[in-house]
């Protein structure tokens, strides 16, 4: 028997509509009832709530037209403080907004919010609990039990869930949080095998370490040809990118400093500076992959840098003079900046720019390299390069 078109829900005793919603497009009305054996409620806070998306009453909503459960009415309450007289959308897919008083809560990140208080008082009742049994044994140590040790340690379900949906997480992380997540994830793919479906699959081929490590640059692999591909990336874009892997891509460097102001350069510092194994500096500039390599020369056929190639040349000779002329200095900047020794004897620069794509034939390719072995202890590095190195690294990964 098919559905009616329109869905009603109705407290009972004494019978007051709650909801109603037009099934076939999705659009309908929540309204908050004034409770009727007490004198507040959320009505007080917004009268009713527009519905987006839904052909029944959505969770997180009461069926007795009561409102938010739980410590879920302090978003109206809030709300209610702050505008004043507003009009409220509950939408199964459009983003949280606020436009004047006109408001839209996601109801996906509503029910997490929810879930999140549950789960505060529940954790709240627990010490408590806890706290009050363990002052009744200690004063009544016959009648009352001592209270279950451990209660605080254990783990909430969901707990993970909602903390790797917060935004920015992976920029928030700690170094123990680091090595927490590094030395629980093998565990969990042994466990857990092949996890997700369709698309967000994660397939993992055994549930060694090296297993692990093929999953994770496999990703990064894949977000890299993704960007490639966009061709629209920001230079600020790619430094994001590459702060986060840069090491991945040389496995002769340990470590990475990032865009610092160090005064004894007189300049602004470089994109990156790569310290290796034996604590030399090396330093990187990143452009992007459609930064233009080579001009043609007409009138004699061969081909020279490009204007934007050629600053950021220029630029990176200026920090490699300023930094072999200002060692001492430098190295004790970043000592007292970043607790790090440094050795700054010769360092090399390296610009991170352009494609193999752009050099069309075998003329242009050896005029990039004529060039690129021409420069002073400096040297272009295309970004597909960069590529292949990380696609090398996961078929050793892979036959390792």
């Amino acid at each position: 028997m098919a559905k009616p078109e329109t869905y009603f829900l109705y407290a009972p005793k004494p019978r007051r509509l709650v909801c109603r919603i037009h099934r076939p497009t999705k659009k309908g009305t929540y309204y908050l009832l004034k409770p009727l054996q007490r004198r507040r409620g959320q009505h007080e806070y917004v009268g009713q709530i527009a519905l987006s998306g839904f052909t029944s009453l959505p969770s997180g909503l009461k069926r007795d037209g009561s409102g938010i459960p739980s410590s879920g009415y302090l978003v109206l309450k809030s709300l209610s403080e702050s505008l004043g007289k507003f009009k409220l959308t509950i939408d199964s897919s459009a983003e949280t907004s606020l436009d004047n008083d006109r408001v839209v809560l996601n109801h996906e990140e509503l029910r997490i919010l929810l879930r999140k208080t549950r789960a505060i008082k529940a954790e709240r009742f627990r010490e408590i609990s806890g706290t009050v049994q363990s002052f009744l044994h200690s004063g009544f140590p016959s009648t009352f039990e001592k209270p279950e040790s451990g209660l605080d340690t254990e783990y909430r379900p969901n707990a993970i869930a909602d903390v790797l949906m917060r935004s920015q997480i992976l920029n928030k992380l700690s170094k123990d949080d680091v090595a927490a997540v590094g030395g629980f994830f093998p565990e969990f793919i042994q466990k857990y095998g092949a996890v997700g479906s369709g698309k967000k699959k994660l397939f993992i081929l055994s549930g060694s370490k090296r297993a692990t490590e093929v999953v994770y640059v496999r990703k990064i692999i894949a977000d890299f040809e993704r960007r490639l591909a966009a061709k629209t990336q920001s230079e600020q874009s790619w430094q994001d990118f590459l702060r986060d892997y840069i090491l991945l891509f040389n496995s002769n460097y340990a470590t990475v400093l990032e865009k610092e102001n160090i005064a004894v350069l007189g300049t602004r510092f470089p994109d990156f500076i790569l310290i290796d194994a034996y604590s030399y500096l090396d330093i990187y500039e990143i452009k992007k992959p459609t930064t233009n390599l080579l001009r043609k020369d007409e009138s004699r056929g061969n081909y020279y840098w490009d204007v934007e190639l050629t600053k950021a040349i220029s630029q990176v000779e200026n920090y490699i003079s300023h930094a072999d002329r200002n060692a001492g200095q430098l190295c004790a900047e970043i000592k007292r900046q970043k607790e790090r020794e440094v050795r700054v004897i010769k360092p090399r620069g390296f610009i991170i720019a352009g494609t193999r794509s752009q050099l069309k034939d075998e003329i242009m390719e050896d005029n990039f390299r004529l060039l690129n072995n021409s420069l002073k202890n400096l040297s272009i590095i295309l970004f597909d390069e960069l590529l292949n190195n990380l696609t090398n690294f996961l078929s050793k990964l892979k036959s390792g």
